[in-house]
């Protein structure tokens, strides 16, 4: 009898500290998805959601201050990427399309995070 308990009450240690491990697997990898994802994510969101254009009318004059001159994307939905621009964290900029009457406006990041945590709230 006191064999057949001690056999019984293995089992049930045995048997639970096996399914703990897939728990805890499973808690592991859905808690580092997680942490990496939200950050991706927000990349994701800079590149589609970082630029936007201007159009300047013939014959008058932009009231932005232009950082630099950018070349005319091959892609019609570039991102700031494909003009090789760095965004600046608090720091909006403007460049000028080349051969165009057309300014290339670069969010800073804060504006960005905070535009994304809005979007992100709405859901």
């Amino acid at each position: 009898m006191k064999t057949l308990c001690s056999l019984v009450l293995l089992l049930l240690i045995a048997g639970y500290s096996s399914a703990q491990k897939p728990l805890e697997e499973n808690y592991v990898g859905a808690h580092h998805s997680r942490s990496s994802s939200p950050e991706a994510t927000f990349e994701a969101y800079c590149l589609t959601h970082a630029l936007t254009t201007i159009e300047i009318p013939e014959g008058k004059t932009s009231q932005y201050v232009i950082a630099g001159e950018v070349k005319p994307a091959f892609k019609a939905a570039a991102s700031y990427a494909d003009y090789g621009i760095e965004l600046k964290e608090e720091e909006t900029q403007y460049f000028q399309i080349s051969g165009t009457n057309t300014i290339l406006k670069a969010e800073s990041l804060y504006r960005l995070r905070l535009s994304y945590a809005l979007s992100q709230q709405k859901l």
